[in-house]
């Protein structure tokens, strides 16, 4: 059986995949080869095993591996036939290729041996190459000039034209006015009676007046 620790998928349940042998792991693996193969969308369903597992029957990785080989080898033809290489060396040409990446490795060892380690040859000054490559291919200056300078001058202009005239000022304007509606409403708040019961008295002589006129 595989050991306890392992977590599956749950598509299936822990008392099934427990207390199982390489066999039915070997089983399990090939039937979602078969159902990947067919187009099937629902996995296989779980083979009884049929082998009474003992305490110390777990599933060696020698088997492991081989079953996922199996399950590799079924899948492949499959593959080939949904993602067929564009190009297929022949032998010949993988070995050339070989033989060419080799002797160009150690033709570029030889070389910076020549330059850098006996010092036997001069190193070449090439003062474009360098300053491109210094430079890392100017690829932060290209960058600056297409992303980030026209998103500062844009957000300067934003700030400029946009929020400084109507957020910053209208809300500085409403502030200030309530203060001064504030202080203005605060003079009217004098505490003496005689002054409440005139407000009072001048607005119920206002209210007749507007009832009179509109009848």
């Amino acid at each position: 059986m595989v050991a306890p620790e392992y977590r599956y998928p749950s598509d299936y349940p822990v008392e099934y995949l427990r207390n199982k042998t390489a066999t039915d792991a070997a089983q399990l693996l090939q039937g979602l080869v078969d159902s990947v193969g067919k187009g099937q969308s629902q996995s296989p369903a779980p083979v009884q095993s049929l082998t009474q597992p003992g305490d110390d029957d777990y599933v060696p990785a020698a088997h492991l591996r081989q079953a996922q080989n199996n399950a590799l080898s079924q899948v492949q033809p499959w593959l080939q036939t949904v993602a067929e290489p564009t190009v297929s060396p022949k032998g010949w040409q993988e070995g050339v290729s070989s033989a060419l990446a080799l002797l160009l490795g150690l033709g570029g060892i030889y070389v910076a041996w020549l330059f850098y380690a006996v010092r036997s040859l001069a190193v070449p000054r090439f003062a474009f190459a360098q300053r491109v490559l210094e430079h890392k291919f100017y690829f932060d200056e290209l960058y600056d000039a297409l992303f980030y300078r026209p998103t500062v001058w844009a957000a300067k202009g934003f700030y400029r034209w946009i929020e400084a005239p109507l957020v910053d000022e209208s809300s500085d304007s409403l502030g200030q006015d309530t203060r001064d509606l504030g202080r203005l409403v605060a003079r009217a708040q004098t505490g003496l009676l005689r002054t409440y019961a005139l407000a009072i008295a001048s607005s119920v002589a206002v209210l007749a007046i507007v009832f009179v006129a509109v009848r």
